[in-house]
């Protein structure tokens, strides 16, 4: 089994700072790093350290900043020859600032001129030995993604965060085998703001397991109509940036590893709080051993 993830790549600028910004002012970050981001390659590379084979799809911009992001996955495991360079266009990028306490703030920005078609992708790798991961930050390819995936009846998982009107992203949805969702975005998209109720309504509109990630607080899960808790791990948090995007990569691949999906869940949330408490971004993100050690001394106290 193999597991394409598919969205957007972000050349991430990370502030620390002493608090968030709540209004209009200056604020003096005491450093700054470069990095990748973005849902759909974090997840990647937290698959590809689970042990799974893993490719990334996505966009860059013929720039330099697009060739870095490449190189930084590939050393980091995950198979690039997918991507599409679109030309006469930046690399997406974005701005975060994490305060003391691990929080974020971020400020993303894609250049609509970085757009490329389903035709420039490799359609001919998606076979039954397949699990696909998106991001849903590359709608125009995804519907005939899930066309493919249907027809060969190989597993979807999106990650649904930042939700669009456009009609073709709740077709998407209701047609993957996972939907997993921030609990905002969850109430976004099922139009009401009770998560229990939002999880039971959307539930019943899609094929699929629904779920919502609320962070320091865990997961909730609707399996069958019944609303199941996952817990997350306590940790003192360095940063919590990609968390939910481990979360999601780990997530695939148990399941792509036949794992069951509660089994799945557990062990994605204790990678996402080794992310959380470890930082620094990709090279935060534990190894299956990792996570195999650090469930095992939680299970233990």
């Amino acid at each position: 089994m193999k597991i394409i993830c598919i969205g957007n790549l972000f050349l991430d600028r990370v502030y620390r700072v002493p608090e968030l910004m709540l209004r209009p002012c200056k604020v003096a970050s005491s450093s700054v790093v470069r990095r990748g981001g973005g849902p759909a390659p974090t997840a990647a590379i937290a698959a590809a350290r689970m042990g799974m084979p893993t490719s990334f799809w996505g966009r860059i911009g013929d720039d330099a900043e697009g060739q870095w992001l490449m190189q930084s996955l590939a050393v980091r495991g995950v198979d690039v020859s997918g991507m599409v360079v679109c030309p006469r266009s930046s690399t997406a990028c974005s701005v975060i600032m994490v305060d003391p306490s691990g929080e974020r703030q971020i400020l993303a920005y894609t250049d609509p001129a970085m757009d490329a078609g389903i035709d420039k992708l490799p359609l001919h790798e998606i076979d039954s030995e397949t699990f696909i991961l998106s991001d849903m930050r590359w709608l125009s390819v995804m519907p005939q993604v899930m066309d493919i995936a249907a027809r060969k009846k190989i597993p979807v998982l999106l990650d649904v965060d930042v939700v669009s009107d456009d009609r073709r992203y709740m077709e998407c949805v209701e047609k993957a085998d996972y939907v997993i969702c921030a609990d905002l975005g969850l109430k976004k998209l099922a139009g009401c703001e009770d998560t229990h109720e939002a999880l039971l309504n959307l539930g019943a509109r899609c094929r699929g397991i629904v779920a919502a990630t609320q962070g320091d607080k865990g997961s909730l899960w609707n399996l069958d109509g019944k609303i199941v808790h996952v817990p997350s791990f306590p940790v003192l948090v360095a940063d919590s940036t990609g968390a939910g995007d481990v979360f999601h990569g780990t997530l695939a691949a148990g399941l792509a590893k036949g794992l069951g999906i509660l089994d799945s869940a557990g062990r994605a949330s204790a990678a996402s709080s080794l992310l959380c408490r470890n930082g620094r971004g990709w090279d935060g993100i534990p190894s299956l051993d990792e996570v195999r050690r650090f469930m095992a001394k939680e299970k233990k106290q």
